[in-house]
Protein backbone atom coordinates (compact mmCIF):
# COMPACT_ATOMS: atom_id res chain seq x y z
CA UNK A 1 0.00 0.00 0.00
CA UNK A 2 1.32 3.46 -1.07
CA UNK A 3 0.45 6.92 -0.13
CA UNK A 4 2.12 9.87 -2.25
CA UNK A 5 1.31 13.50 -1.29
CA UNK A 6 -0.75 15.31 -4.00
CA UNK A 7 -0.05 18.78 -5.42
CA UNK A 8 -2.46 20.34 -8.04
CA UNK A 9 -1.73 19.12 -12.09
CA UNK A 10 -1.80 21.32 -14.37
CA UNK A 11 -3.96 22.35 -17.21
CA UNK A 12 -6.93 21.27 -14.16
CA UNK A 13 -8.27 25.17 -14.10
CA UNK A 14 -9.86 28.05 -15.97
CA UNK A 15 -12.59 25.41 -17.21
CA UNK A 16 -16.32 27.29 -17.52
CA UNK A 17 -19.06 25.27 -16.36
CA UNK A 18 -23.02 25.09 -17.34
CA UNK A 19 -25.47 27.94 -15.82
CA UNK A 20 -27.40 25.57 -12.67
CA UNK A 21 -30.74 27.52 -14.13
CA UNK A 22 -29.82 26.38 -17.65
CA UNK A 23 -30.09 22.43 -16.18
CA UNK A 24 -33.50 20.94 -16.31
CA UNK A 25 -33.98 17.33 -14.43
CA UNK A 26 -34.99 14.37 -15.36
CA UNK A 27 -37.10 12.62 -12.74
CA UNK A 28 -37.21 9.31 -14.70
CA UNK A 29 -34.19 9.00 -16.18
CA UNK A 30 -32.02 7.39 -13.99
CA UNK A 31 -31.69 4.07 -16.02
CA UNK A 32 -30.55 6.17 -19.14
CA UNK A 33 -26.80 6.70 -18.79
CA UNK A 34 -26.37 9.63 -21.36
CA UNK A 35 -27.53 13.09 -21.92
CA UNK A 36 -29.83 14.12 -23.68
CA UNK A 37 -31.73 17.01 -25.07
CA UNK A 38 -35.49 18.37 -24.31
CA UNK A 39 -38.03 20.21 -26.27
CA UNK A 40 -36.55 23.35 -25.68
CA UNK A 41 -32.57 22.64 -26.56
CA UNK A 42 -31.66 22.29 -23.01
CA UNK A 43 -29.83 19.49 -21.68
CA UNK A 44 -31.37 16.96 -19.32
CA UNK A 45 -29.36 15.05 -16.78
CA UNK A 46 -30.16 11.32 -15.71
CA UNK A 47 -30.65 11.72 -12.59
CA UNK A 48 -33.21 10.89 -9.78
CA UNK A 49 -35.44 14.14 -9.35
CA UNK A 50 -36.03 13.22 -5.21
CA UNK A 51 -31.93 13.26 -4.54
CA UNK A 52 -29.75 14.35 -6.79
CA UNK A 53 -32.17 17.51 -7.55
CA UNK A 54 -32.08 18.58 -4.23
CA UNK A 55 -28.60 17.86 -3.68
CA UNK A 56 -27.69 20.14 -6.76
CA UNK A 57 -29.58 22.69 -5.37
CA UNK A 58 -27.61 22.58 -1.99
CA UNK A 59 -24.40 23.17 -4.05
CA UNK A 60 -25.52 25.70 -6.20
CA UNK A 61 -26.03 27.97 -3.20
CA UNK A 62 -23.95 26.60 -0.58
CA UNK A 63 -23.77 28.46 2.69
CA UNK A 64 -21.08 26.51 5.38
CA UNK A 65 -22.33 27.91 9.33
CA UNK A 66 -20.03 28.21 12.03
CA UNK A 67 -18.17 25.46 11.85
CA UNK A 68 -18.20 22.52 14.61
CA UNK A 69 -16.14 23.05 17.90
CA UNK A 70 -15.22 20.89 20.19
CA UNK A 71 -12.17 17.71 19.99
CA UNK A 72 -11.41 16.36 16.52
CA UNK A 73 -10.55 12.53 16.38
CA UNK A 74 -7.89 11.57 13.84
CA UNK A 75 -8.07 8.83 11.63
CA UNK A 76 -5.79 7.08 8.67
CA UNK A 77 -7.73 4.67 6.91
CA UNK A 78 -6.00 1.80 5.26
CA UNK A 79 -2.99 3.61 6.30
CA UNK A 80 -3.61 6.79 4.66
CA UNK A 81 -1.92 10.60 6.21
CA UNK A 82 -3.44 11.14 9.78
CA UNK A 83 -6.44 13.63 9.37
CA UNK A 84 -7.60 15.14 12.17
CA UNK A 85 -11.07 16.73 11.74
CA UNK A 86 -15.03 17.06 13.70
CA UNK A 87 -17.00 15.13 10.75
CA UNK A 88 -16.48 12.59 8.40
CA UNK A 89 -18.41 10.96 5.38
CA UNK A 90 -17.15 7.62 3.79
CA UNK A 91 -18.04 7.00 0.13
CA UNK A 92 -18.33 2.99 -0.68
CA UNK A 93 -18.08 2.20 -4.32
CA UNK A 94 -20.74 -0.48 -4.71
CA UNK A 95 -20.45 -1.64 -7.74
CA UNK A 96 -20.30 -5.31 -9.27
CA UNK A 97 -16.66 -5.41 -9.35
CA UNK A 98 -16.04 -4.08 -5.31
CA UNK A 99 -18.01 -6.76 -4.20
CA UNK A 100 -17.18 -10.43 -3.33
CA UNK A 101 -16.75 -11.81 -7.25
CA UNK A 102 -14.45 -9.09 -7.97
CA UNK A 103 -11.98 -7.36 -6.09
CA UNK A 104 -13.84 -8.06 -2.35
CA UNK A 105 -12.58 -4.53 -1.53
CA UNK A 106 -15.97 -4.03 0.56
CA UNK A 107 -15.57 -6.49 2.38
CA UNK A 108 -11.83 -4.97 3.10
CA UNK A 109 -13.62 -1.99 4.01
CA UNK A 110 -15.78 -2.90 6.12
CA UNK A 111 -12.91 -4.73 8.56
CA UNK A 112 -10.87 -1.47 7.84
CA UNK A 113 -13.89 0.45 9.14
CA UNK A 114 -14.64 -1.18 11.99
CA UNK A 115 -11.00 -1.02 13.43
CA UNK A 116 -10.42 2.71 12.63
CA UNK A 117 -13.91 3.81 14.09
CA UNK A 118 -13.05 3.16 17.49
CA UNK A 119 -10.81 6.75 17.15
CA UNK A 120 -14.30 8.39 17.38
CA UNK A 121 -16.46 9.75 19.84
CA UNK A 122 -20.28 10.87 20.25
CA UNK A 123 -17.99 14.44 19.93
CA UNK A 124 -17.60 14.00 16.51
CA UNK A 125 -19.78 12.74 13.63
CA UNK A 126 -19.84 10.73 10.57
CA UNK A 127 -22.17 9.15 7.60
CA UNK A 128 -21.68 6.67 4.93
CA UNK A 129 -22.59 6.92 0.85
CA UNK A 130 -22.87 3.60 -1.02
CA UNK A 131 -22.70 4.14 -4.19
CA UNK A 132 -23.04 2.42 -8.18
CA UNK A 133 -25.71 3.86 -10.71
CA UNK A 134 -27.40 5.29 -7.53
CA UNK A 135 -26.79 6.43 -4.21
CA UNK A 136 -27.73 5.46 -0.69
CA UNK A 137 -27.08 6.95 2.96
CA UNK A 138 -26.76 4.85 5.63
CA UNK A 139 -29.21 6.43 7.58
CA UNK A 140 -31.13 9.51 6.51
CA UNK A 141 -29.87 12.89 4.89
CA UNK A 142 -27.80 14.17 8.12
CA UNK A 143 -24.61 13.37 9.54
CA UNK A 144 -24.92 11.39 12.96
CA UNK A 145 -23.04 11.32 16.53
CA UNK A 146 -20.14 8.42 16.48
CA UNK A 147 -21.86 6.50 19.12
CA UNK A 148 -20.94 3.23 19.72
CA UNK A 149 -24.03 1.79 18.74
CA UNK A 150 -24.17 4.26 15.46
CA UNK A 151 -20.41 2.58 15.15
CA UNK A 152 -21.57 -0.89 15.30
CA UNK A 153 -24.49 -0.10 12.76
CA UNK A 154 -22.41 1.47 9.99
CA UNK A 155 -19.72 -1.70 10.20
CA UNK A 156 -22.89 -3.64 9.54
CA UNK A 157 -24.59 -1.65 7.18
CA UNK A 158 -21.11 -1.93 5.12
CA UNK A 159 -20.82 -5.37 5.44
CA UNK A 160 -24.27 -6.02 4.37
CA UNK A 161 -24.04 -4.58 1.43
CA UNK A 162 -24.62 -5.97 -2.46
CA UNK A 163 -22.22 -5.42 -4.79
CA UNK A 164 -23.87 -4.64 -8.51
CA UNK A 165 -24.34 -2.10 -11.19
CA UNK A 166 -22.02 0.67 -12.74
CA UNK A 167 -20.24 2.68 -11.29
CA UNK A 168 -21.06 6.70 -11.39
CA UNK A 169 -18.67 8.47 -8.71
CA UNK A 170 -20.06 11.74 -8.98
CA UNK A 171 -23.32 10.86 -8.20
CA UNK A 172 -21.51 9.87 -4.59
CA UNK A 173 -19.59 11.92 -3.89
CA UNK A 174 -22.76 14.74 -4.53
CA UNK A 175 -24.68 13.20 -2.08
CA UNK A 176 -21.24 13.60 0.74
CA UNK A 177 -20.65 17.02 0.00
CA UNK A 178 -24.80 17.53 0.67
CA UNK A 179 -23.59 16.69 4.08
CA UNK A 180 -20.77 19.51 4.06
CA UNK A 181 -18.35 17.38 6.30
CA UNK A 182 -14.71 17.90 6.87
CA UNK A 183 -13.54 14.76 5.24
CA UNK A 184 -14.65 12.38 2.89
CA UNK A 185 -12.62 8.88 2.57
CA UNK A 186 -13.63 7.72 -0.94
CA UNK A 187 -13.14 3.65 -1.52
CA UNK A 188 -12.97 2.64 -4.96
CA UNK A 189 -11.85 0.48 -7.32
CA UNK A 190 -11.30 3.72 -9.86
CA UNK A 191 -13.61 1.91 -12.42
CA UNK A 192 -15.05 3.53 -15.70
CA UNK A 193 -16.48 5.78 -16.11
CA UNK A 194 -14.04 8.34 -15.12
CA UNK A 195 -14.57 12.04 -13.56
CA UNK A 196 -13.76 14.01 -16.29
CA UNK A 197 -11.55 17.43 -16.18
CA UNK A 198 -14.88 19.27 -15.47
CA UNK A 199 -16.39 17.34 -13.29
CA UNK A 200 -13.27 16.71 -10.93
CA UNK A 201 -13.32 21.06 -10.85
CA UNK A 202 -17.09 21.28 -10.20
CA UNK A 203 -16.65 18.58 -6.81
CA UNK A 204 -13.54 20.76 -5.93
CA UNK A 205 -15.63 24.24 -6.10
CA UNK A 206 -18.61 22.00 -4.31
CA UNK A 207 -15.91 21.84 -1.38
CA UNK A 208 -15.91 25.16 -0.72
CA UNK A 209 -11.98 25.16 0.42
CA UNK A 210 -12.80 23.19 3.45
CA UNK A 211 -14.20 19.62 3.10
CA UNK A 212 -11.30 17.44 1.85
CA UNK A 213 -11.24 14.32 -0.28
CA UNK A 214 -8.80 11.21 0.30
CA UNK A 215 -9.31 9.13 -2.65
CA UNK A 216 -7.96 5.06 -1.69
CA UNK A 217 -7.99 2.94 -4.57
CA UNK A 218 -8.61 -0.79 -4.60
CA UNK A 219 -6.60 -3.51 -7.19
CA UNK A 220 -4.51 -5.81 -7.98
CA UNK A 221 -1.46 -4.14 -8.82
CA UNK A 222 0.61 -1.17 -7.47
CA UNK A 223 0.39 2.31 -6.96
CA UNK A 224 3.36 2.79 -9.63
CA UNK A 225 0.85 1.74 -12.30
CA UNK A 226 -1.22 4.24 -11.67
CA UNK A 227 -0.96 7.73 -14.38
CA UNK A 228 -0.32 10.80 -12.32
CA UNK A 229 -3.03 12.24 -14.62
CA UNK A 230 -5.79 9.15 -13.03
CA UNK A 231 -8.52 11.09 -11.92
CA UNK A 232 -8.43 10.05 -8.27
CA UNK A 233 -4.61 11.27 -8.12
CA UNK A 234 -6.43 14.74 -9.52
CA UNK A 235 -9.43 14.78 -7.47
CA UNK A 236 -7.12 14.45 -3.94
CA UNK A 237 -4.76 17.06 -5.02
CA UNK A 238 -7.22 19.28 -6.49
CA UNK A 239 -9.32 19.07 -2.79
CA UNK A 240 -6.71 18.77 -0.78
CA UNK A 241 -6.72 14.85 0.09
CA UNK A 242 -4.61 12.47 -0.23
CA UNK A 243 -4.38 9.10 -2.85
CA UNK A 244 -3.45 5.77 -1.66
CA UNK A 245 -3.38 2.33 -3.61
CA UNK A 246 -4.72 -0.80 -1.70
CA UNK A 247 -3.70 -3.93 -3.13
CA UNK A 248 -6.01 -6.37 -2.64
CA UNK A 249 -5.64 -10.58 -4.30
CA UNK A 250 -8.86 -9.93 -6.34
CA UNK A 251 -11.46 -12.74 -6.93
CA UNK A 252 -9.44 -16.28 -6.87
Amino acid sequence: MQFVAQSPPPGARGITLPDPNELVIAPDSVASASLHRAGSGRIKLPFSLVDEAAILADDASRHRPGRPTGPQATLHVFDSPPVAAHSFVFVIDRSASMGAGGLGAIGAAAKELAAQLDSLTADQKFQVVAYNQSSVYFTGRELIPATDENKAKLVKFIGDLGDFGQTEHERGLLAALRLQPDVIFLLTDGGDPHLRPGQINFLAEQTAGVTSIHCLQFGTGTADAIPADHFLRRLAAETGGSYGFITVAGRR
